[in-house]
């Protein structure tokens, strides 16, 4: 029915969304199964499915493989459907209350180097600098990634500051303050 909603010649944003919720209820990884070969698909509204159906599961067992399906699709998709698809969703999360929705948002967008995640990418080091002592996990891992996808010289003091607090992980931050270094 999704497919059907998505490919319909009159669009019907409810009847579409209420597709996509209704796959949903199947379960991530049932959803995982139906959904991830559209990412191939030669229609982009069958493509743009994907990351309208895959992103808003929570708890999401399967968060890691849908970042990393969405960030693939984002380095080949030229369809504006799809990209919004993908960027609207992950531009929505920026502010989100859960950090690890937030930075898995700010990598998506980091690997298009979309501005719209630098300032809150920003926000993100200035709390793990203020954040002495802190468990480094996931989110501090796609906070650095994406640093080295922007490569932004506006992200080197803060990379630097970390580097002082943190130097145990000199080796997870080298590449994004050689990234950020080469831009300055």
């Amino acid at each position: 029915m999704a497919i059907q909603e998505a490919t319909r010649v009159e669009e019907d944003d409810e009847a579409y969304w209420a597709a996509v919720d209704r796959l949903r209820k199947q379960g991530v990884g049932e959803v995982w199964r139906l959904v991830t070969p559209l990412a191939q698909d030669e229609r982009p509204a069958i493509r743009a499915l994907v990351p309208d159906t895959l992103r808003y599961f929570k708890p999401h067992s399967l968060r890691e493989e849908t970042v990393s399906l969405l960030a693939q699709m984002l380095d080949t998709e030229d369809a504006s459907l799809v990209l919004g698809a993908i960027g609207g969703g992950l531009a929505a999360r920026l502010a989100d209350e859960d950090a690890e929705i937030r930075t898995e948002a700010i990598l998506a967008l980091a690997t298009r180097r979309d501005e719209r995640a630098l300032e809150p990418l920003k926000r993100e080091l200035q709390c793990w600098r203020r954040a002495s002592g802190a468990r480094l996990g996931r989110e501090w891992d796609q906070c650095v990634e994406a640093a080295e996808h922007f490569g932004s010289s506006e992200l080197l003091p803060l990379l630097k500051a970390l580097l002082q607090q943190y130097p145990e992980e000199e080796p997870a931050l080298a590449a994004a303050l050689e990234a950020c270094e080469s831009t300055g």
